[in-house]
């Protein structure tokens, strides 16, 4: 029997009011009903309201999604977990906040009367003085942007830093990609011959700085060293303040040429060169978020 016709059965089992009946008085669910009119109502079955198949689809892509979430973060979870306590350490801080420029002049306090005092003459160097007062120049410590559980394992940042070495956090101006300005004690643990500076320390330091120069004018603002020339001029003495001069010369899509030089700044030494040096940087392809990482460093 169609639904139809079952409600029509339905409705005609239903007894009339009547208007002095007893049962008129009584409720719609307490008026009595013919054992008929049960047995048709246990027949009749009500289909339920079928479902767009467009709202089937949205809620299956919500549940996979909410299933395939949850799995990578659990996974990631675990693997997080199953790190050394170093190595977890070391990925919180790199995703942490790093310090701006401004907050790298701010951070280094020496208590040492040796490096107080190395700081203060390079603070106050008339050519510090002089760009210090260009508003085209950023100031800053980019040695101390490198996250502090990592800051160990860098040459410059860490190994080579501390008494006798480089003693204090050098002092950068950087105009955004065109030219720097490095100012840094360089230690007379820092020797190859006695009392004369490393060739090869002065190599890695024209190097670093040569590409902290011209990071900002590469598309991912971070590149490797292709080629590095270098030309000794004069053996540098240990124990001095030194400044390490850059320039960005040319500039093609991931290139970028610089050249640069190490030079005195005090006494006898100042203004004499030390090393030129002059190199080509290439940002590699598919750097991807690492990039994001990297940069912070040398900005």
């Amino acid at each position: 029997m169609a639904f139809s016709q079952r409600l029509m059965v339905w409705s005609k089992c239903r007894p009339a009011p009547l208007a002095l009946s007893r049962s008129s008085a009584l409720p719609q669910h307490r008026r009595p009903v013919t054992k008929a009119c049960i047995r048709l109502q246990s027949t009749i079955q009500v289909e339920p309201p079928r479902r767009s198949f467009l709202g089937r689809s949205i809620r299956l892509t919500l549940y996979t999604a909410v299933i395939l979430v949850s799995g990578i973060s659990a996974g990631l979870g675990l693997s997080l977990y199953t790190l050394p306590p170093q190595a977890r350490s070391i990925l919180w801080t790199i995703f942490n906040h790093n310090p701006t420029s401004a907050e790298t002049l701010l951070i280094y306090k020496p208590d040492d009367p040796d490096e107080k005092a190395i700081d203060e003459a390079l603070r106050h160097l008339p050519l510090v003085t002089e760009l210090r007062q260009n508003p085209s120049y950023t100031e800053s410590r980019p040695a101390l942007k490198i996250p502090e559980p990592i800051r160990p394992t860098n040459l410059t940042g860490g190994t080579l830093a501390g008494p006798g070495r480089i003693a204090v956090p050098p002092l950068v101006f950087a105009d955004g990609g065109h030219s720097s300005f490095t100012f840094l004690h360089l230690g007379h643990q820092l020797c190859g011959h006695p009392g004369i500076l490393h060739g090869g320390l002065l190599a890695t330091l024209l190097d670093e700085n040569l590409a902290r120069c011209c990071f900002p004018s590469l598309p991912k603002k971070v590149g490797v060293t292709a080629n590095l020339k270098i030309d000794y001029r004069k053996p540098a003495p240990a124990g001095n303040n030194y400044v390490i001069k850059a320039e960005t010369i040319k500039v093609e899509g991931r290139k970028a040429w610089v050249k640069g030089w190490i030079e005195g700044v005090e006494g006898d030494l100042k203004g004499v060169k030390m090393v030129e040096a002059e190199a080509l940087f290439i940002q590699p392809k598919g750097l991807g978020p690492i990039s994001a990482l990297l940069k912070d460093r040398y900005t």
